[in-house]
């Protein structure tokens, strides 16, 4: 199995090779790393660089989204709403139990988990929410964070000065440069966000993969003032 990698213009290649089928895959380390999971067979693989031998374990929770920290071990939420911290091949640690916990994300050093309201057969359901949570990942205590009419957040991606921030409950994407511009894009359902250059990937409902091409410089344009380099 090898997860796939997409280029600035649209190009699907493949990406790192695993011993088996993953849910996901995220960038760990400096030089290359990858950790991989899946949420089925509850299993990890990682690697920590991208030519170093894979190293596979089993997970003591059923992995289902992940979050890493500038520094320190990777956090997980699990099939049962619970947070962890675990470095696979190490012990992990019971961070918080949360009611539908979601997607996690780490804003500087803040944790910050994503309600995922779930029906009564455990799919996610589309259910907009004004709160998500700021989670302490030492002591595990938990805050409530007031949101806007647009609802929880489930991803974010930085480039060249620009924040995207995915709302699928309210099938919008919210941008912001910092001091300088807020402006939305309507999407269905947009769960995942990426730049891929000056381009954005967004997986959106129905399992979708969409590419706006060169979206950084139509933003950009749309707003005056200098260009921070990509």
């Amino acid at each position: 199995a090898h997860s796939l990698r997409l280029t600035p213009t649209g190009e699907v290649e493949p990406g790192l090779v695993w011993p088996g089928p993953i849910t996901g895959e995220m960038p760990w380390g400096p030089d290359g790393g990858a950790i991989a999971w899946n949420a089925v067979t509850d299993i990890a693989h990682w690697r920590a660089t991208s030519t170093a031998r894979c190293q596979s374990a089993s997970a003591p929770f059923k992995p289902m989204h992940l979050a890493l920290p500038p520094d320190g071990a990777p956090h997980w939420t699990d099939a049962g709403a619970n947070v962890w911290r675990w470095t696979p091949g190490q012990e992990a640690v019971r961070v918080a139990f949360l009611p539908a916990a979601g997607i996690p994300r780490f804003e500087g050093s803040d944790l910050i988990v994503t309600p995922m309201p779930r029906d009564a057969h455990g799919r996610a359901a589309r259910q907009r929410l004004q709160h998500e949570w700021r989670i302490d990942r030492f002591t595990g205590v938990r805050t409530v964070v007031d949101l806007g009419p647009e609802g929880q957040c489930a991803t974010v991606a930085t480039r060249a000065g620009w924040l995207a921030r995915t709302h699928p409950c309210a099938d919008l994407i919210g941008f912001e440069r910092p001091g300088s511009a807020s402006l939305w894009l309507a999407c269905y359902a947009p769960l995942g966000v990426a730049w891929a250059g000056s381009s954005l990937l967004v997986i959106a409902g129905g399992a979708a993969a969409l590419l706006f091409p060169r979206l950084l410089d139509a933003l950009d344009a749309s707003v005056p003032g200098p260009r921070l380099a990509l």
